[in-house]
């Protein structure tokens, strides 16, 4: 099944361009959040036609996983510059747009939640019976 968003969707949110995430990138993180939100999506609300806010969560939801890529790649390249004998961090772009992302993925599962299937219940821990070792 195709993404709801779209790639432009995404860049719209997220405010991202082509220099900044190349089409291949953006496209991931849609197909990755698409696939997370079909996971938890109420049959109903999959079908056509889909309601905007589930359009406009799984942009944000995508954007999340593409701004935490771009983290990633920023906090990597982030080298320490030596001004007079002392290091300096240049920039801190890794911290910023993981704090970004992470608001973009509360505001989606927000908006998605009136189209989300109740969250399963995690099984009871059924203990095994023990085996001696010596």
């Amino acid at each position: 099944m195709a993404a709801f968003a779209t790639v432009d969707a995404v860049r719209l949110r997220c405010g991202v361009d082509e220099a900044t995430a190349a089409e291949e990138l953006v496209t991931a993180s849609l197909d990755d959040a698409h696939a997370r939100l079909l996971a938890r999506l109420t049959p109903e609300a999959a079908e056509e036609p889909v309601a905007e806010m589930v359009v406009t969560g799984e942009a944000l939801l995508a954007g999340a996983l593409l701004l935490r890529t771009l983290a990633s790649r920023a906090t990597a390249e982030r080298r320490l510059v030596k001004v007079g004998g002392q290091c300096v961090e240049r920039g801190k772009q890794g911290t910023e747009l993981m704090a970004l992302a992470d608001r973009f993925e509360l505001e989606a599962w927000e908006l998605l939640a009136p189209h989300l299937a109740p969250a399963p219940a995690h099984p009871v821990v059924q203990p095994t019976a023990s085996t001696p070792v010596l």
